[in-house]
């Protein structure tokens, strides 16, 4: 019942935070306890509190991946916001997430297993002082030491440095949130993992799970059509092209990488094995290519017209070549992604068939007819990107700034596709 996957994420989430740098990042651990909760939120309202609440922190901590990545390009002022930024925004999150996760659990589990009391009524108290200790500790040594660089003060013989205030508040910080981090990891796992490996109580689960989800045609429908649009939305992210220093941080290869598990997750819909083989082919011809442009980056990408130089015709041409087959490849996956979404929206919209009336016949076709064509222009969204994106590359020698092009369509381009998406994940849900 992805029990397993929940205490993984945690052991994700327990380790100290400093300045923006997270590793393991917290991203992977909040989308394992995302799986992990997929099934268990349709038995307990608290646990489908918890599911819409850390779907809102994996933004947060994607946002901080991306971030950590792009460390370099902030200031020291910048990224201590930043640190400041994202420590309230997991609490926020995660804490009200959490607390409600361990509240819907001990409701299932009640009757069912022996539940720990002294950890079942500590666990709670607990997340929220982690979390918090954390936070503070993130960003505490880099802000003190600032503060009192900037504070105007006479530095005095045997007096506290700056560099040493800040050595004696990070050690303290690592060591205090690690304590912390394991003692709450600790009554996690002594708070679920008998429960995990009590097969009465699983299997128990598995059967409610059968009964009241899996013969839900439309709730599985809805469910399908959710997961898609998701994906397919967050997948076209990487095309929002960002640079620093003529370096491209975002690869485009993880759209393919996205929309293969979108394909496997969406059944009769997406199951598609020409979409497979081409989303395959794809992320092949797509990590050839940002490599090939790490390559041609640092050596090229800020000279102007550089034909002349050593190497510059053979890296150039098949820099040229690999992006014309990305960009066709995509613009193929793209065409049978919005057929899938066409496949959504026939299903999805109005009473899927059972009509009582005319008139809401009528309703329903107009409506269908509307979404439709939201589809199309997204689609045509889609292939203009495309274009530009094969333009831009061809004309990086020419024009420094040639990849502004592309940033701007694909901003474009993930906004058109996310309002479109949520459009017809949004139909799937009023079906429920």
């Amino acid at each position: 019942m992805g029990l397993l996957y929940i205490l993984v994420g945690c052991v994700f989430l327990f380790d100290p935070i400093y300045n923006l740098i997270d590793v393991p990042p917290d991203f992977i651990g909040v989308v394992l306890i995302i799986y992990g909760m997929s099934r268990l939120a349709d038995l307990n309202s608290h646990i489908y509190a918890a599911y819409t609440k850390m779907r809102s922190a994996a933004f947060v901590t994607l946002a901080k991946l991306v971030c950590m990545a792009l460390i370099g390009v902030f200031d020291p002022t910048m990224r201590i916001t930043l640190t400041l930024g994202f420590g309230v925004l997991e609490c926020v999150f995660l804490i009200p997430a959490l607390t409600e996760l361990f509240e819907g659990f001990s409701a299932l589990a009640t009757g069912n297993v022996a539940v720990n009391e002294k950890i079942s009524s500590g666990i709670k108290p607990l997340t929220a002082i982690f979390f918090v200790l954390r936070a503070v500790g993130s960003v505490l040594p880099d802000a003190a030491r600032m503060i009192y660089e900037t504070s105007g003060g006479a530095v005095k013989p045997n007096s506290i440095t700056p560099e040493m205030l800040w050595t004696i508040l990070i050690t303290v910080s690592i060591v205090l949130t690690t304590l912390c981090g394991a003692f709450w990891l600790y009554h996690v796992f002594g708070f679920i993992n008998p429960a995990r490996k009590n097969r009465e109580f699983v299997a128990s689960l598995e059967k409610r799970y059968a009964d009241e989800v899996l013969s839900n045609d439309q709730k599985m429908t809805s469910r399908r059509v959710g997961r898609f649009c998701l994906l397919a939305s967050l997948s076209l992210i990487p095309f929002v092209t960002l640079r620093v220093d003529g370096m491209y941080f975002l690869p485009e290869f993880a759209f393919g990488i996205v929309m293969l598990v979108a394909n496997l997750m969406t059944e009769k819909y997406a199951k598609d094995k020409k979409l497979t083989a081409l989303l395959v082919s794809f992320t092949a011809v797509a990590a050839v290519e940002y490599a090939v442009m790490m390559i041609y980056s640092p050596r090229f990408g800020d000279a102007y017209m550089p034909f002349g130089k050593d190497g510059f015709i053979p890296l150039y041409a098949a820099l040229a070549a690999l992006s014309a087959a990305m960009f066709v490849l995509f613009a193929v996956c793209g065409k049978r992604i919005a057929d899938a979404l066409r496949k959504m929206a026939a299903d999805t919209v109005g009473l899927g068939g059972n009509y009582t009336d005319e008139r809401r016949r009528d309703i329903d076709a107009e409506r269908k007819k509307k979404i439709f064509r939201m589809i199309k222009f997204a689609e045509v969204i889609l292939y203009i990107y495309a274009a530009v994106g094969v333009a831009a590359t061809v004309a990086l020698p020419f024009f420094e700034a040639a990849w502004l092009a592309r940033l701007t369509a694909g901003a474009v381009l993930f906004t058109v596709w996310l309002w479109v998406t949520r459009t017809v994940s949004a139909e799937a849900e009023n079906t429920l």
